[in-house]
């Protein structure tokens, strides 16, 4: 059997990553150590926090950490323009290792988020087996080896 590993790399604050693994890469003709992300198995196709919906923010906020694991459970977030499309929360789903999920995306215009790269949010929006509507993913024809190399070129 093969396990096909696609590591996350992160600039991030420690105490908000899940676990990281030491790992010595060759660049710019230097030995350098960087921080490998494992991020956990995914148990849910959607995550259950939906923007403007406050039912579905299930702890405090004061609770950054349990706002995150909530997020990295899931293969997608829905995110969407709110008071304005550029927020934190993107950038929130894709350092907790989620695909964000964005209704509307096409409305954003060319010049807004403009440091995301909208055609990998567009292509994992169009992998086979994900469905919007009901927020699931069919297994069956979902690409997973696409997803996760999506993923980690955000």
């Amino acid at each position: 059997m093969t396990v096909e590993f696609y590591p996350i790399v992160f600039g991030f604050i420690d105490q908000y990553l899940f676990e990281s693994i030491p790992r010595q890469v060759l660049f710019n003709q230097q030995l350098k150590i960087i921080d490998q992300i494992c991020l956990p198995k995914k148990s849910k196709d959607f995550s259950d926090l939906i923007p403007r919906k406050l039912k579905t923010y299930k702890f405090g906020f004061e609770n950054e950490l349990d706002y995150r694991r909530l997020y990295s459970t899931a293969y997608f977030a829905i995110t969407m323009k709110k008071g304005g499309w550029d927020c934190n929360r993107h950038y929130e789903i894709i350092s907790s290792g989620t695909m964000p999920f964005f209704d509307q995306l096409n409305k954003a215009g060319n010049y807004t988020l403009s440091l995301l790269p909208k055609s990998i949010l567009y292509e994992a929006q169009t992998i086979p087996g994900v469905i919007r509507y009901n927020m699931s993913i069919n297994h069956q024809l979902f690409d997973l080896n696409q997803y996760n190399i999506l993923l980690h070129r955000l």
